[in-house]
C-alpha cells in the first residue's frame, strides 16, 4: 500500500509524479489516483483485508452488476485501502482545503478476480513537484487511474486518465473495464473505520 494512490506487488514504488504507460518498472501497479499524496498535516490512508459477510456482498453485488456474465460471483475475500480526505504535496493555506478520497478494492472467489475503484471526493490531481500550482492543485503531470498487471512474463494495462466515476476491472484475465452503472452515492462504499493507518514514511514498508 504506497501513500501516492497506488497499491504495488513485486516492488515498492515511490515515485510520486505518474509515467506514461505502459510502465516499464518491475512492478505490477494499480493505481487508483496516482498522485503526490501528502498525508503529514491532513488525511490518512488506511487498509484492511476482509471476510466480513456484508462487506463480501456488497463488493459481489457491485461486480455482478458491472459483469452481467458473472452471475454467480461471490466473493471470499476482499482487501481495502481507503486514501481519505488527502491533500496534495506542496499545497499552501487556500491547497490544503482541496482534497481528494477514493478507494480500491480487491476481490475474489479463489477463481476469478476484480478490482473496484470507488471515488468519494476529487479536488485536486496534481502535486507541485509534479507541476501543479500550490493553491488548487492542477495542472502539471496530472493524477493517473490504471490498473497495470503481470501475466505470463507479459505486461497488461487498463486505463483511464482522472476519470470520476467508479470502475470495476477483472484482473485475473486483464481484458474488460466497466463502470458501476446507477452508483450516485456521495458517501464511500466500503467503511474505513478499523483499518490499518498507513505512514507517511515509508507506506510501502507497513506490513499488509
Amino acid at each position: 500500500v504506497n501513500t501516492n494512490g497506488d497499491l504495488t506487488f513485486i516492488s515498492a514504488l515511490s515515485r510520486y509524479t505518474p509515467e506514461s504507460f505502459p510502465f516499464q518498472r518491475n512492478a505490477s501497479v494499480i493505481a487508483t489516483y496516482w498522485a503526490d499524496v501528502d498525508t503529514r498535516t491532513v488525511g490518512d490512508v488506511w487498509y484492511r483485508e476482509t471476510r466480513n459477510p456484508t462487506l463480501l456482498g456488497r463488493a459481489s453485488s457491485d461486480i455482478r452488476t458491472s459483469f452481467p456474465q458473472q452471475p454467480k460471483f461471490n466473493a471470499s475475500w476482499i482487501f481495502i485501502t481507503t486514501w481519505d480526505d488527502v491533500t496534495f504535496f506542496g499545497a499552501d493555506e487556500v491547497g490544503q482545503t482541496k482534497r481528494c478520497s477514493f478507494q480500491c478494492i480487491l476481490a475474489t472467489d479463489g477463481r476469478y478476480s476484480f478490482v473496484v475503484f470507488n471515488y468519494n471526493l476529487t479536488q485536486w490531481t496534481t502535486g507541485t513537484a509534479s507541476g501543479g500550482y500550490s493553491s488548487d492543485g492542477v495542472g502539471g503531470t496530472p493524477a493517473q487511474l490504471l490498473t497495470f498487471l503481470e501475466k505470463d512474463n507479459k505486461k497488461h494495462a487498463v486505463t483511464r486518465m482522472y476519470d470520476l466515476n467508479d470502475y470495476v476491472f477483472q484482473s485475473d484475465n486483464f481484458t474488460e473495464i466497466n463502470e458501476i452503472e446507477d452508483n450516485q452515492e456521495t458517501e464511500m462504499q466500503y467503511a474505513s473505520n478499523g483499518h490499518d493507518r498507513v505512514s507517511e514514511q515509508p507506506a510501502s514498508d507497513v506490513p499488509v
